[in-house]
């Protein structure tokens, strides 16, 4: 928090105020200004809902701890929220809880990708084998068509070998 000093209404407004208090005076009221304030906010949000969005749970106490402060004569230049906590370690749970989602959440998402892992394994061992099967089907088929073909000229060649040692025979008989 700053006490503006450029505008003048807000220097009078800062005057009035805090005319013959101390630096620690005004620093306190200041403060008991914003915890009013972040009590005020916490009425209106959910205990989940403050530790899971500190963001808007902070930006609503500076929209609201702004405009009171303004009127005495102070912006509030910055505020964070350094922690949020309980003394029953409750806030504490939320966020054991919250770890144990993301840990399942991990272990269930390398399963799932162990499985899609195998499936796809399981897939391409398929179309291997598949095309190993067309391939020595084709071969198969190559060898077959290799040895009728080679039986056929070797019919052919041994008819011709016995036709000409026929020829032979005769003509020498």
């Amino acid at each position: 928090v700053k006490i503006q000093g450029q505008n003048m209404e807000m220097l009078r407004s800062a005057c009035e105020q805090f005319l013959g208090k101390t630096t620690k005076q005004i620093m306190n009221i200041a403060k008991e200004t914003l915890e009013g304030h972040q009590r005020a906010i916490m009425c209106t949000m959910s205990v989940e809902e403050i530790y899971k969005d500190r963001k808007k749970f902070s930006k609503q106490v500076f929209e609201v701890a702004s405009s009171d402060l303004i009127n005495m004569g102070i912006t509030v230049v910055s505020y964070t929220i350094k922690d949020i906590n309980d003394d029953q370690g409750y806030l504490k749970s939320l966020g054991m809880a919250r770890t144990a989602e993301v840990k399942r959440d991990a272990r269930i998402g390398e399963a799932e990708a162990r499985r899609d892992s195998q499936i796809k394994e399981a897939l391409a061992e398929e179309e291997r084998m598949a095309a190993r099967y067309v391939n020595d089907t084709e071969i198969a088929k190559a060898q077959r068509d290799f040895e009728l073909k080679k039986a056929a000229y070797d019919i052919e060649v041994n008819t011709k070998v016995n036709i000409t040692m026929y020829s032979i025979y005769i003509t020498t008989v």
